[in-house]
Formats: C-alpha cells, structure tokens, sequence
C-alpha cells in the first residue's frame, strides 16, 4: 500500500513536508483505517493523493493550499502516543493513491494505491540517461553536493549498479555524477584521479501504471490487513535466513 520511512536513531518528531504543490483534503487524528494523525493531499486537479500518516503533530488543517517541500508535520508511530495508529515503532507511513485502478495497484477504502517512489520518479523526471557500476571494494559515499566536503547521506558498495541522472564535467582528477533519485545526491566516481566506478546500462525503472484495470485489484485490504501481511512476509523472510 505504501512505504515507511523511518530515522536512525528512531527517535519522533523529524519534520515531514509535502512532495508536491497541492491541497490538504485531510489533517488531523481519524480512527478509521489504523492511521493515526495524518495529511491528505490532493495534486494535479485530483490526479492522485499523497497520504503521510502516524504523525506527531500535524501542521496544517483541511482546505490549505501547501507547496512543494513545505513542512506539514512531525514523525510519529512510537509506541508512547495513544493516537499513533496501528503503528510498532516511529516511522511515517507514505502512500500514493489514485482516483482509478491501474496494474499493479492495490485498492484500499481510499482508492488505488501505487509504489509510491517509482511512480513520482516516472511523474516528475526524465528516465535515467546513464548508470555507473562500482568497482572500488572501499565503495562511495553519496553525498548532497559534488563536493567530499558535503553531507554524506548513503553509500555505495562494489558492484553495486545505479541509476545516473547527470554527469557533471569532470574536473582537476574529479568526475561526478548526480544520481537519479528523488534529492539531490552525487557520488564521485572518479576522485585524485582513481576511477571508484564505470559506466554501465541503465537500469529500466519499474514502468508507469498501464492505464488498464488489474483485474486482481478487485480485492479490497484495510490499512491492517496490508500491515500485518508485510509483518508476516518479513518474519518469513528472516526465518528463511536463519
């Protein structure tokens, strides 16, 4: 039905904000469906909705006009709060709900949910032009800007292949690449005049909803029933690991 998102150190209140201009259609604590405090927006003249719940606080109210990147509340989930909603630890439950059944869509009472990053990649960005392999065994670090002096916010592991939206010119022994993801993050693929990666085909995206009904979309879950499924899948999935 969507994604979680949480924070390293698991701890409430990192700020949520909106992913796209749109208009708040719900904020505040509803007890149906196990969401706890949450924001429904609406985008495009109704295109599709984003839903952000198991909020701390919420920060806007029904009816506003919010922007792209706009704070509209804090992280919540943990166990301490009565109106978290069916949530075990702190962490913000995200959807993307469309009006309509599309492939691969799965309907709950609020419409007809979709991965949610891979559908706002296709919306909003040109496909990736490039993608890089590394091939350094010490890795890359992904930083916020071109620069090693900048945040680092991920890493990259030999062999590990994604996807490149830009490759900026390469300068003094350096060559960086913006890669292709919702923020802005680059990785040096060549640094002091090391190459710490290659080039390599990109990776085909997960393809854009088909317009076409998913018959098996017919099936109806509650927000409880999906989460207890990924409980499930994800207790099976460490078993088979032991």
């Amino acid at each position: 039905m969507g994604v979680d998102i949480t924070t390293v150190n698991g701890a409430p209140g990192a700020a949520i904000f909106a992913v796209q201009y749109g208009l708040v259609v719900e904020a505040g604590y509803y007890d149906q469906g196990g969401y706890g405090r949450r924001v429904v927006i609406e985008h495009e003249n109704k295109q599709y909705s984003t839903l952000y719940a198991h909020l701390k606080e919420v920060h806007v109210k029904s009816g506003d006009v919010v922007e792209a990147g706009q704070q509209i509340g804090t992280m919540g989930g943990n166990l301490e709060d009565k109106l978290r909603g069916a949530s075990e630890g702190t962490h913000l439950h995200f959807e993307v709900i469309l009006p309509e059944p599309v492939k691969n869509s799965i309907r709950t009472f609020k419409g007809w949910c979709v991965d949610p990053i891979p559908y706002l990649m296709q919306r909003y960005f040109l496909s990736p032009i490039n993608a890089i392999r590394v091939t350094s065994v010490k890795g890359l670090r992904v930083r916020t800007q071109p620069s090693v002096t900048s945040a680092s916010v991920n890493t990259l592991f030999q062999h590990d292949v994604v996807n490149v939206m830009d490759v900026l010119p390469a300068t003094g022994g350096e060559q960086w690449v913006k890669l292709w993801t919702l923020r802005d993050e680059y990785c040096a693929i060549k640094y002091n005049g090391l190459a710490n990666a290659e080039f390599a085909m990109p990776i085909n995206p997960s393809p854009q909803p088909n317009p076409m009904p998913d018959p098996e979309t017919e099936t109806s879950a509650t927000f409880e029933q999906g989460y207890a499924k990924a409980v499930a899948d994800m207790k099976n999935h460490l078993e088979g690991m032991l």
